[in-house]
């Protein structure tokens, strides 16, 4: 199997090849899909595989220095996969040039430091719908004024855990969910947050290990306060610019 060399497509064009490539350009979407069907066919990796990361595996230094326009080169790609039911991780490296598998290395999550796959948009419906399921967090955000048919509209958005020692989160792909309350689903979700209440989910087993509650603050307190603030803004700017005109006079 071998691919054609190629640079990323910019703004629907392609960059320029052959005299005008070199060794560091990124992959361009076609080494990205040729790299995953590669290490699919080389792997037979399922459907539950994930590919949280594709990107150049870069020559050795001294290659790209020596390197002269239209000198011919070899491409590779690292990839980053996981299991989306075991959480088993691997990272590869494959030569596209050659089409061939050069190393598989298991990337070990359960042990220190602990490193996971970056988040994918998938993880961001995955928290959502877990979140969403969970009876301590639903009855948390009632105690904040919203109903059934309000949570149907919450945003809940997953961030990195980090890793500050938990002996809960340890060798889980954890999240820390932070949920925003909207009126309709065109609503901007960041100008309100639910505050005090933070699920600590799990991904891989599809729960909420913990939920991190302080404060109980109404929704409804919180929206209606914003808009005092707002008001009180408009009539500060209106006054100080009937105050410059009057100035001017």
């Amino acid at each position: 199997m071998s691919v054609v060399v190629a640079t990323p497509a910019v703004n629907g064009s392609q960059m320029p090849l052959g005299n005008q490539a070199h060794p560091l350009d990124p992959l361009s979407t076609t080494e990205i899909l040729s790299a995953c069907e590669l290490l699919k066919v080389t792997k037979k990796l399922g459907a539950e595989l994930r590919f949280a990361m594709v990107h150049l595996h870069e020559p050795p230094k001294a290659e790209v220095l020596a390197y002269k326009a239209g000198d011919p080169m070899e491409r590779s790609a690292f990839l980053m996969v996981f299991d989306a039911k075991t959480g088993e991780t691997h990272e590869a490296v494959v030569n596209l040039t050659l089409g061939t598998l050069v190393s598989w290395v298991h990337h070990v999550t359960e042990a220190p430091p602990y490193g996971q796959p970056p988040v994918l948009v998938e993880d961001f419906m995955n928290c959502d719908q877990i979140v969403k399921a969970d009876e301590g967090w639903r009855n948390a955000v009632k105690r904040r004024g919203l109903t059934d048919e309000d949570i149907k509209l919450v945003q809940v958005d997953p961030f990195s855990a980090g890793n500050f020692g938990f002996a809960l989160e340890a060798g889980k792909r954890v999240v820390r969910a932070v949920s925003y309350y909207r009126e309709s689903l065109k609503d901007n979700a960041y100008s309100h947050p639910i505050e005090g209440v933070v699920a600590v989910v799990d991904l891989i087993g599809k729960r909420v290990l913990q939920l991190v509650e302080l404060l109980v603050v109404l929704v409804a307190l919180l929206v209606g306060l914003r808009l005092v603030v707002l008001l009180v803004a408009l009539l500060v700017i209106v006054w100080a610019m009937i105050t410059t005109n009057k100035r001017k006079r």
